[in-house]
Parts: C-alpha cells; sequence; structure tokens
C-alpha cells in the first residue's frame, strides 16, 4: 500500500521559512500553526466566507504590514484566499 502525502504532514518537504509577497519571512512552525487555525478565509470582505478552503488555496496576510510596523505575531496574521489577500494589500498599500 502507497503512503499518501498530505503536505501540511509532512514537515520534512515544507522549508524553514516562508516567503510572503512583501518580503517578509515567516518561520515555518508559525506558518503551519496559522494556516492550521481555520478552514475558511478570515477576511471580513469576503464574498464566499463559508467555502472551505484548501491547504494551497489559503493566504497568509498581515493586517498591519510590517513595513508599516506590524509583526508576525498570529494576532497580526490572518488566513484569506487569493482573492481577498490581493483586496488587503492593495488597501494597505503594499
Amino acid at each position: 500500500m502507497r503512503k499518501r502525502f498530505y503536505p501540511y504532514n509532512n514537515y520534512r518537504r515544507l522549508k524553514d521559512v516562508r516567503k510572503c509577497k512583501n518580503h517578509n519571512w515567516i518561520p515555518e512552525e508559525l506558518y503551519i500553526k496559522i494556516k492550521r487555525r481555520t478552514k475558511v478565509c478570515e477576511s471580513k470582505k469576503c464574498k464566499t466566507p463559508d467555502k472551505i478552503l484548501t491547504w494551497n488555496q489559503k493566504r497568509i496576510h498581515h493586517i498591519i504590514p510590517v513595513s508599516k510596523g506590524g509583526t508576525d505575531d498570529p494576532k497580526n496574521l490572518m488566513v484569506c484566499c487569493k482573492k481577498c489577500h490581493k483586496k488587503e494589500d492593495k488597501e494597505a498599500g503594499v
């Protein structure tokens, strides 16, 4: 029987850190923790808030951008879908 590959269970295949769009690095442990936090988009402006996202559809967004004094604290990070991530980045001026 072949072993199934689940990207969120196989830590060895993930890099030590994850690179965000605006060149901020998130440690692997925090990246996984935030992505596992929810299965739906956390953005308040999402048009499909009940849609369940797969692992690859989730994006991590800094609520307050690091360039404007934000941190990698879990309270400053949210999981959102690709469309909402683009909208949030435009509004934040990233």
